[in-house]
């Protein structure tokens, strides 16, 4: 049953006359604060909405997946214990538009909350997901760090740049490494977020460069964020 299942969904998915146009747009963020109201919402194209089944799922940092409803109509639905009466789908026909309505919102509702079509059990087509953050941080803008290993030139003729972002809320941000105004594409890692005592967010990034491409005073860390984005030059 598992098999067939998967080979299913793979049909749906790839098969060029299944509705190759389907998509699903969600927004990439959106923040609240404990205890306030929050809408996401999904744009879908491409199919009948009130045709199909939709559903909502989330994912906590370092949590499996987790349900949240699967819904047809206001009378023909399934919400998982855990936000039921808190949380209400619904599905705006003439704008062909899933939402979902989050009322007296906590901190562990942050997370990345998906929209997907179908029953749980074949879904052909997701969402990007959105970001959701719920604290109660007033917003703010990045401390942005441009570091450099004490050791420039170390064993394996390399050098290692930092770049470290810290007090910033919410937990919504990216950072690009550029060399000479552009944009680097490999040789970098960002590691995970932390979140502190203060309901603010530390991140770091790290950039492995050989000598050779190495340039002093060219490498340039550049974060965006929803409050202001950031660039800082990398000392030599």
């Amino acid at each position: 049953m598992i098999t067939s299942t998967f080979f299913l969904s793979l049909l749906l998915t790839f098969l060029p006359c299944v509705q190759s146009d389907v998509i699903l747009i969600q927004p990439e963020a959106e923040t609240g604060r404990p205890g306030s109201s929050l809408r996401l919402t999904c744009k879908v194209s491409a199919f009948d909405l009130c045709s199909f089944l939709m559903d909502w799922a989330r994912q906590a940092p370092g949590q499996r997946l987790e349900w949240l409803v699967v819904f047809e109509t206001a009378l023909n639905n399934n919400y998982a214990p855990a936000i039921k009466g808190r949380f209400t789908a619904s599905k705006d026909i003439s704008n062909n538009i899933f939402t979902l309505d989050m009322k007296r919102l906590k901190v562990e509702d942050s997370a990345t909350y998906y929209c997907a079509r179908g029953a749980a059990w074949v879904l052909g087509y997701w969402g990007q997901g959105t970001v959701v953050t719920v604290s109660a941080a007033t917003p703010s803008s990045p401390t942005l760090y441009g570091l450099v290993s004490c050791q420039q030139h170390n064993t394996y003729g390399s050098v290692i740049y930092g770049c470290l972002a810290m007090d910033y809320s919410p937990d919504v941000i990216t950072v690009t490494w550029k060399k000479g105004g552009k944009p680097i594409m490999t040789g970098f890692k960002t590691y995970p977020s932390v979140r502190n005592k203060k309901g603010t967010y530390t991140l770091g990034s790290q950039l492995t460069l050989t000598e050779s491409e190495a340039e002093c005073g060219q490498i340039n860390c550049e974060v965006r964020h929803s409050v202001s984005d950031k660039s800082t030059g990398i000392p030599c």
